[in-house]
């Protein structure tokens, strides 16, 4: 890929902002599951926890939880500290 063609590329608003976040993920250490905090803890499915954010707060995550499904999976209660 020569310049031109990644100038004329980036021209595009919306191509230059799908770089930009591309780039962004890329040289990012902690990487996307960052912003779930630090590694949450799923403690079971979540039809099988009566209050997802109770019962972690219970068991000692400070910062309770969250039902959560990851790729079409049923939702799982995952905890946070």
């Amino acid at each position: 890929m020569t310049i031109r063609q990644v100038l004329s590329f980036i021209q595009r608003p919306y191509m230059a902002f799908v770089l930009l976040c591309f780039v962004l993920l890329l040289i990012s250490e902690a990487g996307p599951a960052a912003a779930l905090g630090p590694n949450p803890s799923c403690i079971g499915a979540c039809s099988a926890v009566p209050n997802c954010n109770e019962s972690c707060l219970s068991k000692g995550f400070g910062k309770g939880g969250n039902c959560m499904g990851f790729g079409g999976s049923p939702l799982s209660c995952c905890c946070f500290k």
